[in-house]
């Protein structure tokens, strides 16, 4: 391997397929259907750095907090809360602000402010950021 450090994806079967994980500092886009999975893979990615002592930020557009809480409850993620408590896993609901300022504003921002840190950033869905940015 050249030197490029891989995250853990806390995915089963995953880290085989991508030789070691996902690649440090990249960015690694999911796509599927809805429905597929996205939303569960990103929660288990934020949970694996949790467990590796990393900080988590998750950027909802789509789904409220509460709902993927207690999603990842059902699925057996029995101390989020707690880590939300805590400050070691952050929630940003974007869901009801409008799209296009969000993104072309305010993530920019949220992401540089995060830089450096030893976080995993999930933004979920991707699609409305891909409708807002046209040279996509």
């Amino acid at each position: 391997m050249s030197g490029i450090v891989k995250l853990r994806t806390g995915v089963f079967g995953l880290n085989s397929i991508t030789e070691g994980g996902l690649n440090r500092n990249s960015t690694t886009v999911v796509i599927g259907a809805s429905g597929a999975g996205k939303t569960t893979m990103a929660m288990q990615f934020i949970r694996r750095g949790l467990e590796e002592g990393q900080e988590g930020v998750f950027i909802s557009l789509d789904e409220a907090q509460d709902q993927i809480i207690k999603e990842a409850e059902a699925m057996g993620w029995t101390n989020i809360r707690a880590q939300i408590e805590a400050g070691k896993l952050v929630f940003i609901d974007a869901s009801a602000k409008e799209f296009t300022e969000f993104v072309k504003t305010e993530l920019p921002i949220l992401v540089e402010e995060w830089h450096g840190f030893n976080a995993r950033i999930v933004v979920d869905p991707l699609t409305p950021v891909m409708w807002t940015i046209k040279d996509i």
